[in-house]
Order: C-alpha cells, then structure tokens, then sequence
C-alpha cells in the first residue's frame, strides 16, 4: 500500500514540496536536452505521455523517473486523477497543482526548458523567504 507522508487536509501553500519540484525541473532539463540530441516526441503538457509510451508532460516526466512507485499507485487507485496525484506527490494545494499541471499547465510550456523554468520560477514564487 502506497502512503502519502503529506496530510490532505493540512497542505497550503507553505508545505509544497519545493525537493521533489526542483528535482522534477531537472528531470525536464535533461528530458529538454535528450530530445536535442535524439529528436522524437517533444514535450505535449496536455497529455501524460505519447501514443510511443515515453513521457509527454511534467508529470509524467516524474513518473518515468519513479515507474516502481507509480505502478503501485495505479494499480491500487487505477482512476485517480493525475492532478490529485501530483497534489499528493509534491504537496500542493488544488490551485497550485492546476498552476503546474493542467493541460495549460506551467505557464503553457510548450518544450521541456520552458516547464521547469516555470517550475522553478514558481517554488522561488512560493517560498517563504525564511525557508530558503
């Protein structure tokens, strides 16, 4: 059984996991410059992944980067929706989680460089200046 340290009920602004979304711009950051080198699908935020399997936007950068953890919540909550799971994954309020990772999400990024600038730009937006 998958367990979600974060509590639901008690995120806000102030409890976004600032780690895992850094972590998730680097991850785009290096999707941006495989897809340089390689070509192939680019980045699609309106869509989890490509009719090929491989990634297509920010959250679906995140699972492919952890297939084991995603698997496990699939299979026990096969309908969950990807925005309550990226709330849940990094700890954002509904707001924030539509902010990032709607289908426009991420200030409509249309390549990977463009998403986790966006990502970043938004933690440093979101966090308190004492907890930098």
């Amino acid at each position: 059984m998958i367990v979600y340290k974060s509590n639901p009920g008690l995120r806000s602004e102030e409890h976004m996991n600032a780690e895992k979304l850094l972590k998730l711009a680097d991850i785009l950051d290096a999707a941006h410059e495989a897809h340089q080198r390689k070509g192939g699908p680019g980045y699609n935020q309106a869509r989890y992944t490509h009719e090929c399997g491989t990634p297509a936007c920010a959250l679906g950068h995140w699972a492919a980067a952890h297939p084991e953890r995603f698997a496990a919540i699939l299979r026990e909550s096969p309908h969950i929706s990807p925005l309550y799971l990226a709330e849940l994954e990094f700890d954002l309020t509904h707001e924030q989680a539509s902010e990032l990772f709607d289908a426009d999400g991420c200030g409509e990024a249309t390549t990977h460089k463009q998403a986790a600038e966006y990502i970043r730009d938004f933690v440093a937006r979101n966090t308190p200046c004492n907890s930098r």
